[in-house]
């Protein structure tokens, strides 16, 4: 999941306009800097709800391969669970 990516400590507005935190957490323009444990906990986190989102709209994939549910959750954190919903995929 975090191949390719950076760890960044301070926060930054994302390209889709959102302030982050470490690995893509959404945060408050005010958080202060984290380690990269905290971004390890917070990438964590974010992925189980990324997946609780994934298996709520996509329930059939509950009895699919581990790669092609990491794929879907791979998805939804990076454009929501919103986008996830009216997706075709």
């Amino acid at each position: 999941m975090k191949r390719g990516i950076e760890i960044t400590a301070i926060p930054y507005i994302c390209p889709a306009g959102f302030w982050t935190i470490g690995y893509g957490h959404f945060c408050d323009p005010k958080h202060p800097p984290i380690t990269e444990a905290e971004a390890e906990a917070y990438l964590a986190r974010d992925l189980q709800t990324a997946l609780a989102a994934t298996l709520r709209y996509c329930p059939v994939l509950a009895t699919e391969p581990e790669s092609r549910i990491a794929t879907i959750v791979d998805f939804t954190f990076n454009l929501g669970a919103g986008r996830l919903q009216t997706s075709t995929l």
